[in-house]
């Protein structure tokens, strides 16, 4: 509680009949203490209210008391600035000129020099100058972050004043556009879900980063992100044809056909990344989960059927590969029966798709319990893989993993392949294939020899 000097001091200044600048810069000591802030924002409030004279002076330091790196008494001085907002003619004029210049500097190279708030000027040593300028060489998150705060508390009374901060953010560079968004849980609590969804129907060019960014802030925050702020979305995203990012924090949200058919924007974002898969990733974990976010989810095995089926003129085939492999990083998900489930199913397709090799043998490297239900399989569809090179390609490569990897030394798949099949695997696989294949058959004895085919003698190079 403030002392007693302190209240005759304060209202000395209300009563005095001349004010003097030097005295009114006293009070900048009680806004630095904590004990006693209160008083020396309330005496500043009064002086700019009750004297006007002595308004120009005093409003000047309660502003640069807006702009304090100190979130404690910024915030106070913000409160007491925003009191006269916008219902006062010539104070809250003042105030959003004040808000506005403060957020135009974000466009500036370096931010502006720090106000000082110490009574006495000799306080600051030369040393302790220096130090400061060189902070001041580079913006901060923190500077950035106090160069909003009081124009963020305008906006909450008047909202049509956020299309500064939009017009500033496309202006700015690329790390105050970082730092911009990274305050983007305060700039929803100001604008709310009206202002999120006025500002998705009307953002400019150049300003996609930072609605993205707010609208993953908002929807993470949110059990079910509005139908009205899904719809606006949906709706801007195809009138704009805004990239697959716009879906990630929402497609989750959508009905299954909608699901369908905006994913492949999802996939195209895939770009060899671990950080893009790792997104991708997640945007299909929720998609898939049953859960009260999503009432008709999509199946595990529809979305890897689905992904099997994209057009190659709308998804190139490295993108749908690539989704396929992230399906696999999802261990819970993805279990040995749905894997065989989605085999099975795309099997009897009129064609077998081109990743079906891949999917085969990452199911199999995956869950090896599978092998028998897979290479049954293969089998019974061998002809139809050798009309594909690149089915072809990827059954040669399965068995080299499978006889090498997945079960060393087991050569019974091959063995049961047709002449034509097998002897295109041994030919054209990696020659350590070939090499442990002889060395196997090299160990058994005469009779089991006896039963292998002239051609694989002879290929071998085998002497009975």
């Amino acid at each position: 509680m403030p002392a007693l000097e302190d209240r005759i001091f304060t209202q000395f200044l209300l009563d005095v009949p001349e004010l003097f600048e030097d005295a009114v810069d006293r009070i900048k000591i009680f806004c630095n203490d904590p004990d006693r802030s209160s008083l020396g924002f309330t005496t500043l409030s009064e002086l700019i209210e009750l004297r006007p004279p002595a308004r120009p002076f005093c409003l000047k330091i309660l502003l640069a008391y807006c702009l304090h790196k100190d979130e404690r008494p910024r915030s106070s001085a913000i409160t007491t600035a925003n009191k006269w907002f916008p219902v006062h003619p010539v104070i809250g004029g003042e105030v959003e000129s004040f808000a506005l210049q403060s957020l135009k500097q974000l466009t500036q190279e370096v931010p502006p020099p720090t106000y000082d708030y110490h009574y006495h000027h000799s306080e600051v040593s030369e040393l302790a100058k220096e130090e400061v300028k060189d902070e001041e060489k580079k913006w901060t998150q923190i500077d950035v972050e106090r160069h909003l705060d009081l124009f963020l508390s305008l906006c909450a009374k008047k909202r049509q004043l956020f299309e500064k901060l939009v017009s500033i953010y496309i202006e700015s560079s690329d790390s105050i556009q970082k730092f911009i968004r990274n305050y983007s849980q305060k700039i929803i609590d100001t604008i709310g879900l009206t202002g999120l969804i006025e500002l998705f129907q009307t953002f400019p060019d150049g300003a996609e980063d930072f609605v993205l960014r707010l609208l993953i802030v908002y929807t993470n925050k949110t059990v079910q992100p509005p139908t009205q702020l899904i719809n606006t979305a949906k709706s801007v995203i195809v009138q704009r044809n805004l990239d697959g990012r716009f879906l990630f924090p929402i497609i989750a949200y959508f009905e299954k056909e909608e699901i369908l058919r905006h994913l492949p924007k999802v996939i195209l974002t895939l770009d060899a990344t671990e950080k893009q898969r790792e997104i991708v990733k997640k945007v299909f974990s929720k998609i898939i989960t049953i859960s009260a976010k999503t009432p008709t989810p999509l199946e595990p095995r529809e979305l890897l059927v689905f992904l099997h089926q994209l057009k190659q003129n709308e998804v190139p085939l490295k993108h749908s590969v690539e989704a396929i492999h992230v399906c696999f990083k999802l261990t819970n998900i993805f279990t040995s029966q749905i894997l065989g489930a989605v085999l099975q199913h795309l099997s009897v397709q009129p064609e077998l798709p081109p990743p079906f090799m891949r999917t085969v043998t990452l199911s199999v490297r995956a869950y090896k319990n599978l092998s028998g239900f897979v290479n049954e399989l293969l089998l019974r569809y061998i002809n139809q893989i050798w009309q594909n090179e690149m089915l072809r390609k990827g059954f040669i490569l399965y068995c080299t993993e499978y006889c090498l990897k997945i079960q060393p030394n087991d050569f019974k798949f091959l063995l049961r392949l047709p002449k034509t099949q097998i002897l295109d695997v041994l030919e054209q696989s990696d020659s350590t294939l070939k090499k442990q294949f002889r060395n196997t058959i090299l160990e058994s004895n005469a009779d089991q020899r006896r039963l292998l085919p002239g051609y694989l003698i002879e290929l071998l190079e085998i002497n009975n």
